[in-house]
């Protein structure tokens, strides 16, 4: 990734949050900063000579190692960056936390174990919801009743490939069944088309996904911890069911070098 130094502004990333500790890699990228602001100083380069000129710094990575982190470590105040992300100081130093990728992960594991076990709570929908499904979805479907019922949902035959729902899941928001049910069945087709995986495990993915979807949202203090909390009591906290990072973390030595120390 690049650094672009252009009309008085400059941007800067880093984007090897894996390591604790400073390594060569890390001071490699140091040396790159500090030789860079050397040579800006010894050129002399004034404001109005950078403009229009664009300068690139180039900074090696590493990407998608394994952090390790104990919760027991993580500071006790948490706080919410733009609705999306929680920030929570950590023994290292600072870590971010993806809101809505956490909440995949943590809601992959708790469907996962509901429907291998049939054992998914679910909730009576105080207006039961009919969904009209072409030939193909309804067949799908009723092939699946038994498993889409372990997550949680409860739902009947209604005339000519239609069902009725009458319960969702305990910890989903009721109101949007109708909207729910079909959600999960597109991302069960999709990621029929696109994975090799169980049953099961699809179904998992695509409802732990939809429901992580409504999540992106102003949480309370102690909905933050409990998310964190949850993460890291998780299987694999680290990544989604697809792959995507749930945290990173910031070293000191990485927010230090932002400010060329």
């Amino acid at each position: 990734f690049s650094i672009n130094i252009n009309n008085q502004s400059s941007s800067r990333k880093e984007s090897d949050y894996s390591q604790f500790r400073s390594t060569p890699l890390q001071k490699s990228n140091l040396n790159k900063w500090e030789n860079a602001y050397e040579e800006l100083e010894n050129d002399r380069l004034s404001i109005d000579e950078l403009k229009g000129q664009e300068r690139t710094l180039t900074f090696d990575s590493v990407v998608n190692a394994d952090v390790e982190i104990n919760p027991a470590k993580v500071g006790g105040t948490v706080f919410q960056l733009h609705g999306q992300y929680l920030c929570s100081q950590v023994k290292s130093g600072m870590m971010m936390v993806d809101q809505k990728a956490a909440q995949e992960r943590i809601y992959f594991e708790k469907y996962i174990l509901n429907v291998e076990n049939n054992s998914g709570a679910s909730q009576r929908c105080m207006f039961p919801q009919t969904v009209t499904l072409s030939l193909s979805d309804f067949a799908l479907v009723m092939e699946m009743k038994q498993e889409i019922e372990g997550l949680g949902f409860q739902f009947d035959e209604f005339g000519k490939e239609s069902i009725i729902i009458n319960g969702i899941p305990a910890d989903m928001l009721s109101g949007n069944e109708k909207m729910l049910f079909e959600g999960l069945i597109e991302q069960f087709k999709w990621n029929t088309n696109e994975l090799s995986i169980s049953k099961k495990e699809n179904l998992a993915r695509s409802l732990a996904k939809k429901a992580a979807t409504k999540m992106v949202k102003q949480l309370q203090p102690e909905e933050m911890r409990a998310i964190i909390d949850q993460l890291f009591a998780c299987d694999n906290p680290n990544y989604t069911p697809d792959g995507m990072s749930t945290f990173v973390v910031f070293n000191i030595d990485q927010i230090e070098g932002f400010f060329n120390r």
